[in-house]
């Protein structure tokens, strides 16, 4: 019985120091904080419907809100239709609306931006994802979630993501409101960024 106990408060001893270094761990790996590699931010090569190449870089001096998503995601529709209340709100102020598709395939991206557009077996969101008018509309250039910016600012390929970037291309936000939910509580985040 003696060495029973001996042996089960070993086990329990052993136990306690790996869960300790464990959590210990834990919480240094979440105190890292992330590098962002601002040339790839700002310099990575976007395409549009014209296939011009895009970067946010043409923007330096103006704020950038940047929206992530695919063809055929639910969250992104619905942020979409919020996006379009914020920016009709700040079309008049010193950012710049980015609609950035991570989807391959450029005719169902084009299906999916296009007011009206009916839906079909190959994308039946179809005309389910128009931004505002307003909005400079890209997609990666058919080459999805394998591309440099996607793997830096999405790992996870969860979706949509928001990124909110200042006028000297720093990003200063991955995680805004989200405007599906309270479209002024955005606006208030985005005005308060933009003070001086």
């Amino acid at each position: 019985m003696n060495n029973y106990i001996k042996n089960l408060l070993k086990l329990l001893l052993c136990c306690s120091l790996s869960t300790t270094i464990l959590a210990q761990d834990t919480v240094s790996i979440n105190k890292e904080k992330v590098i962002i590699d601002t040339s790839v931010l700002m310099n990575y090569v976007f395409k549009d419907s014209l296939d011009r190449e895009v970067r946010l870089s043409d923007f330096n001096g103006k704020f950038l809100f940047v929206d992530l998503w695919y063809s055929g995601c639910g969250g992104c529709i619905t942020v979409n239709e919020g996006l379009n209340v914020v920016h009709e709100k700040l079309k008049d102020s010193n950012i710049v609306f980015f609609s950035i598709s991570v989807d391959k395939n450029k005719a169902m991206w084009l299906a999916s931006i296009t007011t009206n557009a009916k839906p079909s077996k190959m994308n039946p969101w179809a005309g389910r994802y128009v931004p505002h008018k307003g909005t400079t509309v890209l997609y990666t250039g058919g080459t999805g979630y394998n591309n440099a910016f996607i793997k830096q600012m999405v790992p996870t390929n969860v979706y949509p993501k928001l990124l909110m970037i200042n006028k000297n291309g720093e990003l200063i936000n991955e995680k805004p409101p989200r405007p599906d939910h309270e479209p002024e509580v955005l606006i208030e985040f985005i005005r308060s960024k933009m003070k001086p």
